[in-house]
């Protein structure tokens, strides 16, 4: 029984690595099509257009352009935030260096494994895939179990059109990594592996501070079930050891280059804070902006609105419930506290943005679906709505489109809805019906659906990367 479980295991590992790959290769070789100018004017150029950043400094036009995909390189690769953890690797936050204050808001750890690994630009986008590949496989064992079903899932997650994010040689994959090991950690009862995880997790991005209060939040809640506070204290604090840690690592770095020991919230001032209630809703790119509709209204908004009731109902009722360790050994409470704590997370940036951002959408849908949280309500998602009727979710999805399309048609930004710029919108919402309703499918037409999908979104993705080497505005 042992020999044939660990035979499944290891052709179920094995799949999953031979998804991931062939995704990959098909990623390149569309890629590379597109390059080719017959062929992307025979095709693609058809339906779209690429971009071509003019002039210098504040002089710059973004132009709609009628060209092949740009050239792969390490020169093309060095745009936007990229520039800064570069920055980072070669100077770390010393203060004579360019972009001396810009590079005090990005993390250490994702710099200094580049630095460490001596790798170039090219090459980072090869280990960035393949750490992002590693978190999604690992997050699905974790979560989804060894099943079959859970290629489904694992395709899903490489094909949304904001993983295209992880392609980049941004922090984002080894974000999901190490959030990844922390589960593993949890989930396994080892607790210097989720220490080890989430300190190098909270060294990577600063939206782990969100983490932290997603954390505080979920705890609290959970308090108010158990009404344990001998309980709340000891296992909040082992949750929070690592990430206090992590972030004290990352005060003492730049502070012993920068001389600063508030050096991240030092450089907050080059990107001035405001609620903007009254200000017009805008984004950065047309892209991005459909992509971050999509993930308000099937996404933060749905998990904020779960999440009270979840908290009114947990201060409503009566029942004294039993505290239950997230180390502990009940597995299915320890994946609920994940899928809870995930969406406190989502919906937390929702209300970041929010306050924050001017009701300037740029990055919203990067913020909210190209982190580890996105993955484990993904991957926890089919157990919790598995028992609903289909017309409950047909109402759901109804309902999120139905807001989805009054905000589009009141927000004036973006220009004509059907137009290629929103394929990420539409790819979005056909991939959210199918995860609402797969349940319902046989084996084989979830495949069928899968593989027609998948052409489109890989397309997409394609187009997506080249925003970013022709430095155009970002997407993300």
């Amino acid at each position: 029984m042992l020999k044939a479980e660990a035979n499944f295991m290891l052709k179920l590992i094995f799949r999953q690595v031979l998804l991931a790959c062939g995704t990959g290769l098909l990623f390149i070789l569309v890629f590379s099509l597109f390059q080719n100018e017959k062929i992307y004017d025979s095709s693609l150029g058809k339906i779209s257009s690429n971009y071509e950043r003019s002039g210098v400094k504040r002089d710059v036009q973004i132009l709609n352009v009628h060209k092949p995909y740009n050239r792969f390189n390490n020169a093309t690769l060095n745009h936007w935030d990229a520039v800064l953890y570069k920055e980072v690797r070669d100077h770390a936050y010393e203060t004579g260096t360019g972009f001396a204050k810009e590079k005090l808001a990005f993390y250490p750890l994702f710099p200094l494994i580049w630095r460490l690994s001596h790798a170039d630009s090219e090459c980072i986008v090869f280990c960035n895939y393949v750490l992002f590949i590693l978190g999604l496989i690992l997050l699905s064992m974790l979560l989804n179990g060894l099943t079959s079903g859970s290629l489904v899932y694992l395709l899903i997650g490489i094909l949304v059109p904001t993983a295209a994010t992880y392609y980049l040689p941004y922090a984002e994959s080894l974000f999901l990594f190490t959030m990844a090991i922390a589960v593993w950690g949890i989930l396994k009862q080892k607790y210097w592996i989720y220490f080890a995880g989430a300190m190098l997790f909270c060294m990577t991005r600063p939206s782990a501070m969100i983490f932290m209060v997603a954390l505080l939040a979920a705890d609290g809640i959970y308090f108010i079930r158990h009404r344990n506070p001998v309980h709340f204290l000891r296992d909040f604090s082992k949750k929070i050891a690592p990430c206090i840690a992590g972030l004290g690592a990352v005060i003492l770095v730049q502070y012993l280059y920068s001389g600063s020991w508030t050096a991240y919230f030092d450089s907050m001032d080059l990107w001035p804070a405001e609620s903007g209630f009254f200000n017009l809703i805008t984004d950065w790119s047309r892209e991005g902006f459909g992509m971050s509709v999509f993930s308000i209204f099937f996404l933060s908004l749905p998990a904020l609105i779960y999440l009270i009731f979840w908290a009114f109902q947990s201060v409503r009722t009566r029942t004294k419930h039993p505290a239950v360790s997230l180390f502990g050994t009940d597995r299915e409470a320890q994946k609920d506290y994940l899928f809870h704590v995930s969406l406190l997370f989502i919906a937390g940036n929702l209300a970041y943005t929010f306050l924050t951002s001017g009701n300037v959408l740029n990055g919203f849908s990067r913020y909210t679906m190209a982190v580890p949280f996105f993955y484990i309500v993904l991957f926890l998602l089919p157990d919790k709505i598995r028992s609903l009727p289909a017309w409950v979710k047909l109402l759901f999805f109804c309902l999120c489109f139905s807001g989805l399309s009054l905000f589009l048609h009141f927000v004036v930004y973006g220009g004509e809805r059907l137009q290629f710029a929103n394929v990420g919108l539409l790819l979005s919402v056909t991939l959210a019906l199918f995860l609402l309703f797969e349940a319902h499918l046989s084996g084989r037409a979830k495949w069928i659906i899968l593989v027609v999908i998948s052409i489109p979104c890989i397309i997409w993705q394609t187009y997506l990367f080249n925003m970013f080497l022709a430095d155009a505005w970002i997407f993300t």
